[in-house]
């Protein structure tokens, strides 16, 4: 009985792919932060639980009307072992020179399910014993932008909101924070 040669480098290479296939198919349930941001400085503290905070994503990007301005939506994402915060703010631009510059206005953004909104819904999630972030549905919240530095691309600020019939309410500072524009 003759016996086949089978290359060394064939095995090898059969279970490096069979590796790296397996590695990239497990997941992480917490996502790590993708934006770059060392100056950045965040805290939210929920019922008492203060957390420092790790940017995940932050972006400005916007909807042109008519070349008579439009709105510009600023939508960030942060994450810590155990909250998942997301803000996000609609801001009106008047003309089209201002819908192009990436600033935003220093104001108070309001967000209320049985009232007026104004542009500043902050969403909140959890994590509960099991490793999942469970949402809460927010009935108010508020962002307040203190500073926005166009040069650097980075934002400061406040927000605040309450959820599931006002019985969690969270709080947070962010300052510095980074984020990309999308003209």
């Amino acid at each position: 009985m003759k016996h086949q040669l089978i290359p060394f480098g064939k095995p090898l290479t059969c279970i490096a792919i069979s590796l790296l296939l397996f590695l990239s198919a497990c997941q992480n349930s917490v996502d790590t932060p993708s934006l770059a941001c060392p100056e950045m400085k965040m805290t939210t503290a929920i019922e008492g639980r203060s957390r420092p905070m790790n940017l995940s994503n932050s972006i400005i990007f916007r909807k042109a009307e008519d070349n008579e301005g439009g709105e510009k939506f600023f939508s960030m994402e942060a994450i810590s072992d155990t909250f998942r915060i997301v803000l996000n703010l609609t801001d009106r631009a008047p003309d089209a020179t201002s819908l192009k510059n990436d600033s935003l206005r220093l104001d108070t953004f309001f967000y209320s399910r049985t009232g007026p909104v104004k542009g500043g819904l902050v969403a909140a999630a959890i994590i509960d014993n099991t490793g999942n972030y469970n949402p809460v549905v927010t009935d108010t919240s508020y962002i307040i932008i203190k500073k926005v530095n166009t040069r650097t691309q980075t934002i400061s600020g406040n927000f605040f909101f309450m959820a599931d019939n006002l019985g969690i309410s969270g709080e947070g500072a962010f300052e510095n924070a980074c984020y990309v524009s999308l003209q």
